[in-house]
């Protein structure tokens, strides 16, 4: 339980921290949903509140205000900076259960480097942070997924690293056409940097929390425009409701209120979906897939590339994964796919049984699919 506070507290959307960051007010600053997302199962807000006297009061209220002041220093920084320590602030976080993975920094470069390209902020072993971001190169997908008028949707944000990294990428050919000479100000940095998450950056989020806890990610604590948006049943809508829920998600002015294109075109989706949900009998073996919606629903919203994370377990078995299997093996627009046998070298703490994998949806591909199998650390 103690481990997953911060993450909360870091997201918590508070106007006195000093009245409102207490062990006593933490139930408060979390709505119900989030709450069930974030803790373990079983402990309800009752629960907590039994066991809340064994938290010494001044150091909860002292280490909540400590994650907060780290991530608002991050907002005097230059954006390159920022993102140095808005990511080091979430190497300390854990995940909250296997529903819910947090994708590491490190594996969100990994990921978008393989399949788009971008400014990646790892070296080439993906082990150590560079103190400048290289920039890789993947052809078209990148040139189309980075350009400035490009829309890029992520469609589960939990911690907003998804969205940054994408943010970024825009940012850079942003900069380097407004200031080929590289000669602008922090502010004038900024500026666009706010603008490429205003107009291009586009975010679905599964509760409320994390809907807060990404716009922490991508603006800190000023007062800048993003787009997050959260369902108040994600898998539902997207599994029983999915025509209302493209519809909905494609409108850009009367839904997002960021344009006036209410049949919005995607550039790309990414993300790290959910991965499955109980179906009442209470244990791993009894859990129901649900990654395979979220990709299904992505090639339905249409957009030029998708790119997602998730378990390969669909390779071979899986509840109701038989029509997304054979779909997936047909699908000759998918050009590229990196396996990793092993989970645990993409989540360290979470052993996903059947391995991990991401994968590059191209529309308009058609051919072969190139294949990487990782086993520890070989490609």
């Amino acid at each position: 339980i103690s481990i997953r506070m911060p993450l909360l507290i870091y997201g918590a959307d508070v106007s006195n921290e000093d009245e409102e960051l207490t062990i006593d007010n933490f139930t408060h600053l979390i709505d119900d949903q989030s709450w069930e997302e974030f803790m373990p199962r079983g402990v309800t807000k009752e629960v907590f509140e039994k066991f809340k006297e064994y938290y010494e009061p001044d150091v909860f209220r002292a280490a909540g205000k400590r994650i907060r002041a780290m991530a608002r220093a991050a907002d005097k920084v230059s954006v390159e900076e920022r993102i140095g320590r808005i990511t080091t602030i979430f190497n300390t976080f854990r995940n909250p259960d296997k529903e819910t993975v947090l994708t590491p920094w490190r594996v969100v470069n990994m990921h978008l480097g393989d399949c788009i390209g971008g400014y990646v902020f790892y070296d080439e072993t993906f082990e150590h942070l560079l103190e400048e971001p290289r920039f890789v190169d993947q052809g078209d997908v990148t040139k189309e997924v980075f350009a400035p008028d490009a829309r890029i949707l992520e469609i589960n944000s939990k911690s907003g690293l998804y969205p940054l990294y994408m943010a970024y990428g825009i940012y850079r050919s942003q900069l380097d056409a407004e200031y080929p000479d590289g000669n602008c100000t922090p502010e004038q940095q900024m500026e666009i940097w706010d603008q490429v998450v205003a107009e291009n950056i586009f975010v679905i989020c599964k509760t409320p929390m994390a809907k807060s806890i990404t716009k922490r990610t991508l603006v800190g604590f000023r007062d800048a425009k993003v787009n997050t948006r959260y369902f108040e049943d994600l898998i539902n809508q997207i599994t029983n409701k999915s025509a209302s829920f493209i519809e909905k998600v494609k409108q850009g002015k009367t839904y997002w209120k960021s344009n006036n294109d209410d049949n919005m075109k995607f550039n790309a989706i990414v993300g790290n979906p959910p991965y499955q949900v109980m179906d009442g009998g209470g244990t791993g073996s009894s859990a129901i897939p649900v990654y395979n919606r979220f990709v299904e629903i992505a090639k339905l919203i249409k957009p030029n590339y998708i790119s997602m994370v998730m378990p390969a377990k669909w390779y071979s078995g899986g509840k109701g994964l038989d029509d997304f299997r054979n779909n997936m093996l047909k699908d000759q627009r998918i050009s590229y796919m990196a396996d990793f046998a092993n989970s645990r070298d993409c989540f360290p703490a979470v052993d996903i049984a059947g391995g991990i994998c991401y994968f590059l949806w191209d529309q308009n591909y058609e051919g072969n699919c190139k294949f990487d199998n990782i086993i520890n650390g070989n490609r």
